[in-house]
């Protein structure tokens, strides 16, 4: 007997970056964001490897609809998920602008408030998933 095994199917040579895209999106029906699938860089952002290179997915996602980025901009969600490359919930801005709405949402990671954690019996640690995002924390 074969084992029946579940295979990612990778993108056609001949795809378009447009086919590319849409192959590893999965829409949320509740937020409408269109969720990265493939591989995910260190910060929870899609990539794809365009010519031996990683690019990140919402950035291309943009291209593709708006055109080239100017330089000096950064590709922001509205919808604060880094996974998504819907464009309607992607906007320019300067990266200055992009980092105080991390602040001020409280987006950036945080490190632990006491870096001996491990060493202290009432603490324990916890891991978190959340929408394909590890966190782990004491």
């Amino acid at each position: 007997l074969r084992r029946m095994s579940k295979r990612r199917v990778h993108c056609r040579p001949g795809w378009t970056l447009q086919q590319r895209l849409a192959h590893y999106i999965k829409v949320d029906p509740v937020s409408g964001c269109h969720l990265w699938q493939g591989a995910v860089n260190d910060g929870g952002y899609g990539t794809l490897a365009i010519g031996g290179r990683s690019q990140r997915a919402h950035r291309l996602a943009w291209s593709v609809r708006h055109g080239p980025i100017p330089p000096r901009m950064d590709v922001c969600h509205r919808c604060d998920e880094r996974r998504c490359v819907n464009p309607e919930h992607l906007f320019l801005d300067s990266h200055a602008n992009n980092m105080a709405d991390r602040g001020r949402k409280a987006r950036a990671r945080r490190k632990l408030a006491f870096a001996d954690y491990r060493a202290r019996d009432d603490v324990a640690m916890v891991r978190l998933y959340y929408r394909g995002l590890h966190m782990k924390g004491g």
